[in-house]
């Protein structure tokens, strides 16, 4: 059982890993923001920071100092990344709206401010090892981060599938929105339930039930991200294929 948690978690660490890494050599040639925060949401949270957590929690053979520090290093991650995710959503979807901009630094500063806070109170130990987080308002905060990405790429995959039907958007780039969506919100399900678990004292990481739970949800969520922005060649000729045809003007 042990291999399907493995495997849906090393699919989620591998795909967020290589994506982000290419969106953030993307970004360095076009100069543009979405591209940035987005390849840093992914490679820190996904592909550097999600390693760090398991291997501190799990890696009993490590000095506790070690395992600390490591969490320490996936919390760092964790608010670069979950900030820069929230930039992107706002600059991509919401660019003049004053209450998502205002959000994103609304978050930016909790985060900042409640992982420090953590560390200097020594709250960093009882999370590395495995044990529930005294800051659970930093959870409820990444899973908000989290759903408000993935319900904003699904709106707006709704909006353009309208306009498909009219001819008005393009089959491939509508379904990169239902990708991204569906893939951001089996993260911030897999983290809420995993961080609710974890709080009640339930041990989802090893249980049964966790364990299909993470390579399915993990699983998932890497193959939405993996064909959003590296789409195979025959995926892209089979969603051209089910696009609806234009309605002819009358």
């Amino acid at each position: 059982m042990q291999i399907i948690a493995a495997l849906g978690g090393g699919a989620f660490v591998l795909a967020s890993f290589v994506t982000g890494l290419r969106l953030l050599v993307v970004a360095r040639k076009s100069r543009q923001l979405p591209e940035l925060c987005l390849g840093l949401g992914l490679f820190l949270m996904g592909g550097v920071g999600y390693p760090l957590t398991m291997l501190a929690q799990f890696g009993t053979f490590l000095p506790d100092g070690g395992r600390i520090a490591l969490f320490v290093a996936n919390q760092l991650c964790s608010v670069v990344g979950l900030s820069a995710l929230g930039v992107f959503t706002y600059r991509v979807f919401r660019p003049d709206d004053a209450v998502a901009r205002a959000t994103v630094y609304v978050l930016a500063l909790a985060f900042v401010g409640m992982s420090a806070y953590q560390d200097f109170t020594g709250g960093m130990a009882p999370p590395a090892m495995g044990g529930p987080s005294p800051m659970a308002l930093y959870s409820i905060l990444t899973c908000f981060t989290l759903g408000w990405a993935g319900m904003e790429s699904w709106r707006y995959y709704r909006l353009l599938r309208k306009r498909l039907l009219l001819g008005l958007a393009e089959p491939v780039v509508t379904d990169r929105f239902r990708l991204w969506a569906v893939g951001i919100l089996c993260a911030m399900f897999l983290s809420s339930i995993s961080a609710i678990c974890t709080e009640l004292d339930i041990p989802f990481n090893t249980s049964t039930a966790g364990i299909m739970v993470t390579g399915v949800m993990g699983s998932l969520s890497a193959a939405c991200v993996w064909f959003a922005f590296f789409p195979p060649a025959a995926y892209v000729r089979w969603i051209g294929s089910r696009a609806p045809v234009p309605a002819a003007p009358s």
